[in-house]
């Protein structure tokens, strides 16, 4: 089947750039940290532990190319970096991430690549004084909004850094699309990171038909994570926080023929955030925390806390397929529903180009969001109950017609009060938000789950949804 290898590794001014090889094929990965001098991060932490950093970016950056199905994976000049934790920590992220690939391709097996790993003790994790701060990425979605009003309202000091990927488009057009969230972040200082990808965008399944595969696969939230470091290191943050909502939690199915869960948001899961959270810990750098600021809550309460946000709403984008929005796929549809639920119908006509929830084309994708089909849709969204509930809000509000509204009128309205008691209920247990804030950051959202569970009761009675107070 072939060995995978990590070829060469170059650091250079503001940019990384990793060359891999398998089977006579070579891809490359560049990042570029603009406002990241990566010769000053080298200083602040020393040669052995920076080259150190730069493997694990390289490695979990690496790992979309096993979807090739290699035998092995081999790490060149940095094998030494490859421990017995991180080989564990590897495999995790692979078995778990590759599940749906897994499953759409057809493989019953557990396959993991063998890994080249060394028998020496991982060096004692880097000391590196910060300012206790926050380095909050950012997608530029619903989610990276709520949480920058989050941080903002609590008091805590933050960075913004703001990623772009060539698997989303041009990445100008990108940066151009997102800056109106950018400048109003509130952040004491914005960075950003520029990662350009020739594999996941390369023809290689046409190419080569023999490796019997189908789609491609990427554990882009861990990758992501760890190439944010450099950019913590040099702002000197203690912690490092992304925008993940409780729903990420539950997967899509579970596989007929194993049993095993599939789970397309596992990378955003609390299970990957504590493992990562403890690698980064004891492996990398002491002291630093990686957390969710959405873990607590589900999708129903980020969509209420987005009325705080008012204005700034019609500057997010969160589609996959073709942002800001492609209006067909389940993420815009989903997106959609849970703004036409909470907020108000001009502020979603300001966000949106069209009406996506009337469109008799995305009834289907809706049944299958509200959990009436085989499996719920391979995207960043929310559980079936959610959307159930957001459907009845919306037919409340009286934004439904035709197939919408007898979707709507079919579900059963008996589990309206046990879905608002559930996804409005904050779960604090096993997060892991720093403990100087941790007080003011659970005040916040246990008043942030009243005033959704408000919102929610007063739309369902049917008085006016619209006009009911925004939370303050």
């Amino acid at each position: 089947m072939g060995t995978l290898s990590l070829r060469a590794v170059s650091a250079r001014g503001h940019q990384l750039n990793f060359l891999y090889e398998f089977d006579g094929l070579v891809f490359s990965t560049t990042h570029w940290y603009p406002d990241v001098p990566l010769d000053a991060v080298e200083a602040r932490i020393g040669r052995t532990a920076f080259r150190r950093l730069l493997f694990h970016i390289a490695a979990f950056d690496l790992n979309k190319i096993a979807s090739l199905r290699p035998d092995r994976v081999c790490f060149g000049d940095y094998r030494g970096f490859a421990t017995p934790a991180f080989a564990a920590l590897w495999r995790r992220i692979f078995v778990n991430v590759w599940a749906q690939w897994r499953y759409e391709n057809g493989i019953s097996e557990p396959y993991v690549p063998a890994l080249e790993v060394a028998d020496a003790p991982a060096p004692a994790p880097v000391v590196c004084p910060g300012s206790d701060g926050v380095l909050n990425l950012s997608g530029c979605g619903k989610d990276s909004l709520v949480a920058n009003g989050i941080l903002r309202r609590i008091g805590v000091p933050y960075r913004n850094l703001t990623y772009y990927a060539s698997i989303y488009g041009p990445l100008r057009a990108q940066r151009a699309l997102n800056a109106p969230v950018v400048r109003n972040t509130g952040a004491a200082g914005v960075h950003e990171l520029w990662m350009f990808d020739d594999f996941l965008e390369s023809p290689v399944l046409a190419c080569r038909p023999d490796r019997g595969i189908g789609t491609l696969c990427a554990a882009e939230t861990p990758a992501s994570v760890f190439a944010a470091l450099p950019v913590a290191l040099h702002a000197g943050a203690t912690a490092m926080a992304l925008g993940h909502e409780r729903s990420a939690d539950t997967g899509q199915m579970v596989r007929h023929d194993t049993g095993e869960h599939v789970n397309h948001q596992w990378g955003k899961s609390l299970e990957a955030e504590r493992a990562i959270n403890a690698y980064i810990r004891a492996e990398l750098v002491a002291d630093f925390s990686y957390f969710s600021i959405l873990k607590p809550i589900y999708d129903v309460v980020i969509f209420s806390l987005l009325q705080r946000e008012g204005d700034h709403v019609p500057a997010t984008s969160s589609c996959n397929v073709h942002k800001p929005w492609c209006g067909r796929c389940p993420k815009c549809a989903y997106v959609y529903l849970g703004y036409a639920a909470f907020l108000p119908p001009g502020l979603v006509r300001r966000t949106f180009p069209r009406d996506i929830l009337n469109d008799p084309d995305t009834l289907p994708v809706y049944r299958a969001l509200a959990g009436l089909t085989d499996r719920l849709p391979f995207e960043c969204v929310g559980q079936a109950g959610e959307t159930r509930l957001m459907l009845h809000v919306c037919r409340a509000r009286g934004l439904l017609s035709g197939p919408a509204a007898r979707l709507a009128d079919s579900l059963d309205r008996a589990e309206l009060d046990g879905q608002i008691a559930t996804y409005t209920a904050p779960a604090f247990d096993g997060t892991n938000i720093p403990a100087a804030f941790r007080d003011a950051y659970a005040a916040h959202i246990v008043q942030a789950c009243r005033d959704a569970r408000a919102y929610l009761h007063t739309a369902l009675v049917g008085h006016g949804a619209e006009a009911a107070p925004a939370p303050s």
